[in-house]
C-alpha cells in the first residue's frame, strides 16, 4: 500500500494506536498553549506564529483520528475513535477558554504594524472575535458557566453523530405506499 507524504491517515491503524496518537495529541496542544501563555512579551513570534502553525498541525492529526468512526468496519476502532473525539472535543473547549492565551493576542492586536501581512492580521482579529463570543472578556462565573455549556453541546453534537453513523434502519414500504413516485425510483429499490 503507498502512502503520500505527509498523510496522516492509517488504514492499518489499531485502537491502541488511536488512544497513543489522542494522548500525545492532547499533550502538544496543552504545551502549545502553556508556551504561548507563558511568553514574554507578546509577539508574533512568541504568539501568533507558534499558535497559527500549531493549529494546522493540530486539525490535520486532528482529523486523521476522528475520520475512523465515520468509516472504518471494525466497531472497536470506530468506539476508539469516537472516544478520542470526545477527548478532544473536552481539551479544545478548555483551551478555547484559556484567558491568558486570549490576553496574550488582545496585546499582540494592540501593537500591530505594517509587518504583518494581511492573512495574520485576519487570524489575530479572528482569534480576538472567537475569544469574546467564548466570554473571555467576561468575569470567571459566566466563563465557567459557558465553558461548562460548550462541553455539554460538544458531546451532545459527537452522541448525534455517533447515533446516525450506527444508525441502519430499514424502511419497507408497500406498492399502494409508493403511489406517485416515479417508475425508475421505484425500479432501483431493493425489495
Amino acid at each position: 500500500m503507498s502512502v503520500v507524504a505527509g498523510c496522516r491517515l492509517k488504514w492499518s491503524t489499531s485502537v491502541g494506536d488511536i488512544v497513543k496518537r489522542t494522548s500525545a495529541l492532547i499533550n502538544y496542544a496543552r504545551s502549545v498553549y502553556d508556551k504561548v501563555a507563558s511568553s514574554e512579551p507578546a509577539t508574533f513570534e512568541s504568539v501568533v506564529l507558534p499558535m497559527s502553525l500549531f493549529e494546522a498541525e493540530y486539525q490535520t492529526e486532528r482529523n486523521a483520528l476522528d475520520f475512523p468512526q465515520h468509516t472504518f468496519p471494525s466497531i472497536a476502532l470506530r468506539d476508539a475513535s469516537c472516544d478520542a473525539t470526545r477527548k478532544l472535543s473536552d481539551v479544545e473547549v478548555e483551551l478555547e477558554m484559556r484567558k491568558d492565551v486570549f490576553e496574550k493576542f488582545v496585546s499582540v492586536q494592540e501593537r500591530i504594524d505594517l509587518s504583518f501581512s494581511n492573512e495574520y492580521r485576519r487570524y489575530v482579529n479572528k482569534k480576538i472575535q472567537l475569544g469574546r463570543r467564548n466570554g473571555l472578556h467576561l468575569d470567571d462565573d459566566k466563563r465557567k458557566v459557558i465553558e461548562a455549556l460548550n462541553k455539554e453541546e460538544n458531546q451532545l453534537c459527537i452522541d448525534f453523530n455517533r447515533a446516525l453513523n450506527e444508525e441502519n434502519t430499514i424502511l419497507e414500504f408497500t406498492d399502494e405506499e409508493l403511489t406517485g413516485c416515479p417508475a425508475d425510483f421505484i425500479g432501483g429499490l431493493k425489495r
